[in-house]
């Protein structure tokens, strides 16, 4: 499928963690950015739906591209991500904050289906690339958080857009030391023999849309100002960096449908038990288990799909598009049942729900 794969395989890495650490500079703090401009729990859970389904949506699409040139793809991706960092500091109205949502959808889902097209190229064993890909993510939401929590504190959210838009600057210099590598033309097969490797992992995004678009503005309902908010994520990022840096890279020695079988129960148990504590320390702690575990459920979900079989191309766009709609439209009904329920009760709601249908998926 994929020509000359050795030496994109140590740059896309590189081009992975430079663009997420320009988007992880404010998107952990996002939900704070809408909830300043006056926006409801119900749009902030519609904002993230339009923004991932998006990406699921164009990453499906993207399988009429029957041939590209992922140098050039990663580029324009790259440009879009800073366009929208840009924007996000004119946008005015309700039309064009959602338009800008529509265009990040789309920027993102072509740059995950052309650097994962890269990766998600061997099906029988785990290998060194793979790691790379993920352990470069892991470092930049550790370390983009804390330094984006730096920057709003001291300028606010437009100095960590106008950051970030550098970073993604920054983020073309290893895409042009790129060879040319291209998807060639494959024949469209979308057969899964088991088609329930696909449900697990889609219930388990959805828990991490609903984090996502509602975890901060859980610590801010539950008394913390910004500043707060910025140092707990400060000093929990720190204490997990080098633990999670480290076992991320012994997963190879593990199943990885038991391995994921069992993170997602105690993913599910941790969300439960986050409904019902009323101390910031145990939310704290639990913050901890929270973290790690999507990390590493992103991992394996991303190798069970690597497993499939069905063409490379293709692979990665299911990849894509299973995590995309389970972000959105986790955070959509979070956003929904917010209007019936509180934020404590939804943790409880969404753990029990994953706990069931993680043990009912148990020989998935």
């Amino acid at each position: 499928m994929l020509s000359n794969i050795k030496k994109p395989i140590f740059i896309i890495p590189i081009i992975h963690f430079l663009l997420l650490s320009g988007y992880k500079l404010f998107s952990l703090y996002y939900p704070l950015f809408l909830d300043l401009k006056g926006f409801s729990l119900s749009y902030i859970g519609l904002n993230y739906f339009i923004i991932y389904f998006c990406v699921g949506f164009f990453s499906l699409l993207f399988l009429l591209l029957k041939k590209g040139n992922i140098k050039v793809l990663l580029a324009i991706s790259v440009f879009g991500y800073s366009f929208y960092s840009i924007s996000m500091l004119f946008v005015s109205t309700l039309f064009q904050f959602l338009l800008m949502q529509v265009l990040l959808g789309f920027f993102s889902g072509l740059f995950y289906v052309s650097t994962r097209g890269i990766i998600l190229f061997k099906t029988k064993a785990r290998t060194s690339e793979f790691q790379y890909f993920y352990l470069a993510p892991l470092i930049s939401a550790i370390l983009a958080p804390i330094i984006g929590g730096i920057l709003i504190f001291i300028g606010n959210f437009p100095l960590a857009f106008l950051s970030s838009t550098f970073i993604y600057f920054i983020t073309l210099f290893p895409i042009f030391k790129l060879e040319k590598v291209e998807f060639l033309e494959e024949k469209i097969k979308f057969k899964i023999k088991n088609k329930r490797v696909l449900v697990l992992p889609f219930v388990v995004m959805c828990l991490v849309g609903f984090y996502r678009g509602f975890f901060v503005l859980f610590l801010k309902n539950f008394g913390l100002t910004i500043n707060q908010i910025i140092y707990l994520f400060f000093f929990a990022n720190l204490i997990l960096f080098l633990p999670l840096f480290f076992s991320a890279r012994k997963l190879d020695y593990y199943d990885n449908k038991s391995l994921f079988f069992y993170f997602s129960i105690v993913f599910a148990i941790t969300t439960i038990l986050l409904g019902f504590v009323q101390s910031l320390v145990f939310i704290f702690i639990l913050y901890l288990f929270e973290f790690s575990l999507s990390i590493f459920l992103r991992s394996e979900k991303s190798f069970l799909f690597g497993r499939l079989h069905i063409f490379k191309k293709q692979r990665s766009i299911v990849d894509t598009a299973i995590e995309s709609f389970g972000v959105a439209f986790g955070a959509l009904l979070g956003g929904l049942l917010l209007i019936y329920f509180t934020l404590s009760n939804l943790f409880i709601i969404f753990g029990v729900g994953l706990l069931i249908f993680t043990l009912v998926l148990k020989k998935f």
